[in-house]
């Protein structure tokens, strides 16, 4: 099982793969600056346990990325980050299919916090964040 962060901005792709390789340490995480690499990607690392997908990619429009990956791997955990407000962004992201948006400027505490509550949510369990 792999986790796939999707953003062009090392630091941020970094800092996300780090905080993923601590709350998953048995996952592969898998770090990709483009969308268009992930098709290769999964090929190379197998099946997808989470997706984290910045929304402001270069070569994609609007939360195309979101629809496709989410076509793809309906029950596969998605997670928007993103640089933008939440509000309306995040309202079109959850219509695209995303089951979370954070915004960048959110404390790295709470971003584990949200990517856990969607491991626990894949795995089934009720409990809350």
């Amino acid at each position: 099982m792999s986790l796939f962060v999707i953003d062009d901005h090392p630091l941020v792709r970094q800092a996300i793969g780090m905080l993923l390789r601590r709350l998953r340490p048995t996952s592969v995480v898998v770090e990709l600056e483009k969308f268009s690499e992930l098709p290769a990607a999964i090929i190379k690392h197998g099946t997808p346990e989470l997706f984290v997908l910045d929304l402001l990619l270069p070569g994609v429009k609007g939360t195309s990325a979101v629809t496709e990956v989410k076509k793809m791997y309906p029950e596969v955990p998605l997670a928007v980050l993103s640089s933008m407000p939440a509000g309306e962004a995040e309202e079109t992201c959850i219509e695209a299919g995303a089951d979370i948006y954070i915004e960048k400027a959110t404390p790295s505490n709470e971003i584990g916090e949200a990517l856990k509550g969607l491991f626990a949510a894949e795995a089934g369990d009720e409990e809350t964040i």
